[in-house]
């Protein structure tokens, strides 16, 4: 559609301004496409993904810092989007920092009372939401806190229990924490 539709000067910022958002959210996930230069300009998680690329781990860390202290003087933790918590979190944890991976997610979690009506009605929100429950059931097991492990799990299989069949084995894994 690139080709066809955009004129060859513009083609490299369109293809940014579309993949730019799906790149970042995929980094962990599946290789990145190098048919066309990543423009992080503007995305904070593909820059971060970037550094870490590249490791430079300490730029990395402070980057995230640094968006996390705006997002957090501008408003609550649970207003947050959780698509954008989630790859926080994963990047975190690719950093080796779990503990700040848990304080980032569970400030979400624990404060959905006041989530924006978009992590309903926006799929990826909720995808990321059910998502984000279950990497806090797998993280609080990792740290040996069962309860907390049996709620996240609980709650992830509620929502998912009926998920098509690429997700049953998240399913089937919150099902054994949940024993």
């Amino acid at each position: 559609m690139i080709t066809r539709y955009v004129q060859p000067r513009n083609k490299e910022s369109v293809w940014s301004f579309l993949m730019n958002d799906p790149l970042a959210l995929t980094y962990l996930d599946m290789p990145q496409p190098r048919s066309h230069p990543r423009d992080p300009h503007g995305n904070y998680l593909l820059e971060v993904e970037d550094l870490i690329a590249r490791g430079e781990t300490a730029a990395a860390r402070r980057r995230l810092q640094s968006v996390y202290d705006a997002q957090a003087a501008s408003a609550p933790a649970g207003e947050r989007a959780a698509v954008t918590v989630l790859q926080e979190t994963r990047l975190l944890l690719a950093l080796g920092d779990s503990a700040a991976a848990t304080t980032r997610l569970l400030e979400v979690l624990d404060n959905l009372q006041v989530a924006p009506t978009l992590l309903i009605d926006e799929p990826a929100q909720a995808a990321s939401l059910v998502r984000a429950m279950a990497l806090a059931a797998e993280l609080a097991a990792a740290r040996g806190d069962r309860a907390a492990s049996r709620v996240w799990a609980a709650r992830t299989i509620a929502l998912w229990s009926g998920c098509d069949e690429p997700w049953q084995p998240l399913i089937r894994r919150m099902q054994a924490l949940t024993n």
